[in-house]
């Protein structure tokens, strides 16, 4: 935030500093709450090697270029099964074990309610 003007700064985080020593891990979307737009995309099976989330963002990389833009939203999935990454409480492990491959894909299959 600029302090002067109360506004946002974006900026590359390897642009400004030097370290790769810690980063953690999120994947976070902010908004106003407004109605806005909304992009409603279906799909029904995987047709290259990319997954759902990396074609997106290949997709927006492709039209918006160097510009700014977020996306967020809900995944629906009704039929078939997917793995999903599922963060682990990285803070409740001592640091010394981190080194070590934690299972965090956990694949889901949706029952109908």
């Amino acid at each position: 935030v600029n302090p002067g003007d109360n506004s946002c700064i974006l900026e590359k985080y390897r642009e400004r500093f030097s370290d790769n020593d810690f980063g953690l891990l999120s994947n976070l979307y902010a908004s106003e709450g407004n109605p806005g737009k909304v992009i409603e995309v279906k799909v029904k099976r995987r047709t290259g090697k990319d997954n759902f989330v990396s074609c997106m963002r290949k997709s927006l990389k492709e039209h918006y270029q160097d510009k700014a833009v977020g996306m967020g939203g809900s995944f629906i999935i009704q039929e078939g099964k997917a793995k999903l990454h599922v963060m682990v409480r990285l803070f409740l492990i001592p640091i010394k074990v981190l080194s070590i491959q934690l299972p965090y894909i956990l694949e889901y299959k949706p029952t109908r309610v």
